[in-house]
Formats: C-alpha cells, structure tokens, sequence
C-alpha cells in the first residue's frame, strides 16, 4: 500500500486518467474529488461489500444508484 500526505487542493494522479483531489480538510473528515473515466467505478468501501451482488445503474457515467446519492450529496456539501 502507498500512502501519501495530500493538503486541501492537492492532487494524486493514479494511471494516466483518474485523479484525485483533496477537496476540503474539516476535524478528521476529508472531502475528496475523483475525476476518471465514465466505464470507472469509483465506490466507498463499505459499498463495495453490499454491491457484490450487482446493483443497477443509472445514467451518470455507470455509477450505481447508490453511489451517485453519495456523489450527488458531497457534491451539495459545500
């Protein structure tokens, strides 16, 4: 595992085509960006688990209907 130490707008760039942005630092909370390709899931964790058995998709780029809440949602944090 590699661990790295990213500050508020910072980034880590994984491959040639996803990067991941330090959205907002808040107590022991993080806000983190993800930008990759539409064919790419990007889940938490604990999603991941319960999604093992396939979950359907909707129109936002192949994310499970779960996992565009929670986009959607951070997305509103600000």
């Amino acid at each position: 595992m590699l661990v790295l130490t990213r500050k508020h707008d910072e980034k880590i760039h994984i491959g040639g085509n996803i990067t991941v942005t330090v959205l907002r630092v808040q107590g022991n909370r993080i806000s983190l960006g993800f930008e990759a390709p539409k064919n790419v899931r990007v889940l938490r964790g604990e999603l991941q688990c319960h999604d093992a058995g396939g979950d359907r998709t909707d129109d936002r780029g192949g994310l499970s209907k779960r996992a565009a809440i929670i986009v959607a949602r951070l997305a509103n944090t600000d």
